[in-house]
């Protein structure tokens, strides 16, 4: 493992004003400072809104967490193509995922709603139902070996990585605009099945305890230093069958995934006008397929927009091709600065976006949240 200091005697690479220098960074690297990531990208450290603005940008090349009670920042992804710059402007798809949000918690009487990314995504309808095939490395070989000659795998694979990226960014801002304005509150937690056959449910500390030295024996096995380097890579089966082995072998436990559980509560005037309430839902139900329809129609425009602004910078990676399908320079970005445009990840991008983002749904399928996890896929 790697720590970058701020003495460290690195020379600082001029870029232009919306480029990053991700080229020193990668997945795992400890970082010591603020200061110390300025450096290795090739920025000028700043401070105020200059310093927010920085930060923003940085975001859409790669991103980090920083490390409990210190400085210290740790990069956990670093994205081939940037996101847009449109990234946050999330306005709209907030609304109407809060629409659909806020109709399903009211109707729960515990106010407890607990869900996977790809579940959330699907019950939104977010995304079209053939998106769970790209979940994993190997469920994607599977799903591209199926797919026409003229998809390139490395594109595929690079555009579902944006996909994961973007998909989770749009679901977390809209939860985070519930959460100030004091409609739910939320978190991401594991989920821990006691015993086969048993329904999920959120692990204790003491669980969480064992899960973490699950994780580790993981990790150590298959060589990361942090999870999201694993889980990111095409080891990210393996992952989690190594943790869930470990935890039956070693604590009898059948297993563990990662879920978001929301908790809500209806506004106490809701209790004290029953009739306005009847009226308000019928109008939200009304509202309620429209959001479904219209959240999609975002999404899918979203990531038109992000093929679109992202075919420059993919075409750089895409100059030097070899007989296996990915760029020989995978690390390092080719050199041809002439090349404008990418036939082949535009190609790609519509077959993507067109095959598993956009949803043949028109909103009213007969199963709107009924959730039912299915414990086995998450756990074997």
């Amino acid at each position: 493992m790697c720590m970058i200091t701020e003495n460290v005697d690195l020379e600082v690479i001029e870029t232009d004003e919306d480029e990053v220098d991700v080229s020193k960074l990668y997945v795992g690297m400890i970082i010591k400072s603020y200061k110390a990531m300025c450096l290795l990208v090739g920025s000028q450290p700043t401070t105020g809104n200059a310093k927010t603005a920085q930060i923003n940008l940085w975001k859409r090349y790669f991103d980090w967490e920083r490390v409990e009670h210190t400085n210290r920042l740790v990069i956990t992804e670093i994205y081939d193509i940037p996101l847009p710059d449109d990234v946050r402007d999330d306005s709209v798809f907030s609304k109407y995922i809060e629409k659909q949000l806020t109709l399903a918690l009211a109707q729960r009487s515990d106010g407890i709603f607990c869900f996977t990314d790809g579940t959330i995504y699907k019950a939104l309808n977010m995304v079209g139902s053939s998106y769970d095939l790209l979940k994993t490395y190997e469920s994607t070989v599977r799903e591209l070996e199926k797919a026409d000659n003229e998809v390139s795998w490395y594109c595929m694979w690079l555009l579902r990585s944006q996909a994961k990226a973007k998909l989770r960014r749009i679901l977390d801002n809209a939860l985070e605009s519930m959460k100030k304005r004091s409609l739910i509150v939320y978190k991401r937690e594991n989920a821990i099945v006691r015993s086969k056959g048993e329904e999920p449910v959120s692990a204790t500390d003491e669980e969480d305890k064992l899960i973490l030295e699950a994780q580790q024996a993981a990790l150590k096995e298959l060589g990361y230093e942090i999870i999201p380097a694993a889980i990111n890579s095409k080891e990210s089966s393996n992952f989690y069958r190594c943790v869930n082995t470990y935890l039956r072998e070693n604590f009898d436990i059948y297993g563990t995934f990662p879920w978001i559980k929301v908790v809500y509560r209806r506004p106490y005037y809701m209790d004290e006008v029953v009739e306005k309430v009847k009226a308000q839902y019928i109008k939200m139900a009304a509202e309620y397929y429209d959001s479904r329809k219209q959240l999609n129609e975002s999404v899918v425009d979203a990531f038109y927009k992000m093929v679109k602004r992202s075919n420059k910078r993919a075409a750089k990676l895409l100059n030097d091709m070899g007989d296996d399908g990915w760029p020989k320079n995978y690390i390092e970005e080719g050199s041809r600065d002439d090349i404008k445009s990418s036939p082949q990840y535009l190609f790609d991008g519509e077959v993507f976006i067109e095959k598993y983002i956009r949803s043949e749904l028109d909103g009213k399928n007969n199963n709107d949240w009924v959730f039912k996890l299915d414990v086995d896929k998450f756990l074997t």
